[in-house]
């Protein structure tokens, strides 16, 4: 009973600790890719000027992105 119990306590934290990795990855992907659209708009639609200046997209992150998920996913 108590080898399960810990097993199932392993079992969520590794699940909680997946989840964490996954969504990391798709917030910074999300930010690169959509962070200036947003923010353009944002800026088109209130009248304001906000600046974070120009979020250059890094080559291949959507590739690294979804193999880093992938491998969560597998391992």
């Amino acid at each position: 009973m108590l080898a399960s119990a810990d097993d199932e306590r392993k079992r969520r934290q590794a699940k909680g600790w997946m989840v964490f990795g996954v969504a990391a990855n798709l917030t910074l992907l999300g930010y690169f890719k959509y962070a200036n659209f947003f923010l353009d708009n944002f800026n088109t639609a209130t009248g304001s000027s906000w600046n974070i200046g120009r979020v250059i997209l890094p080559i291949g992150i959507s590739f690294f992105s979804f193999t880093q998920i992938a491998f969560l996913a597998d391992a």
